[in-house]
């Protein structure tokens, strides 16, 4: 992108199928790494390992939650996660509203799934 606009990187990715942009890698990655999540396997392996074990699975996990909620803000947008909301209690969607820099779950209401035009990184006239 030297010397020039994002404009003609943007084309590229625009022709792209959705299974082949990042987005879709990430929100695939995820639907494979919980397709038979299970609690009580997560606390078997917990009361199991050995400290060490434990410290480079956790040192693994440490930045991923804050990753997750950068990447639903700049999918989705602070206050569309409401999307997500279906099936969750509501101490969990407290918890994702907050992760998305909504502080209360009213805001959520009066914002659409629109795309901003506000502090956005690229042009984008769709």
């Amino acid at each position: 992108m030297q010397g020039h606009g994002p404009e003609p990187e943007l084309e590229a990715i625009r022709k792209l199928r959705v299974e082949k942009r990042y987005v879709w890698r990430v929100a695939s990655a995820m639907r494979w790494a919980f397709a038979d999540f299970d609690d009580l396997s997560v606390e078997a392996d917990k009361l199991t390992l050995t400290p060490e074990d434990f410290a480079r699975v956790v040192d693994l996990l440490k930045f991923r939650p804050i990753q997750f909620c950068i990447f639903l803000k700049a999918l989705v947008g602070a206050g569309s996660v409401y999307l997500f909301r279906a099936g969750m209690s509501p101490t969990a969607l407290v918890d994702v509203f907050r992760c998305a820099g909504v502080s209360h779950q009213s805001e959520v209401s009066s914002i659409t799934p629109v795309r901003r035009k506000s502090k956005k990184r690229f042009s984008d006239d769709r």
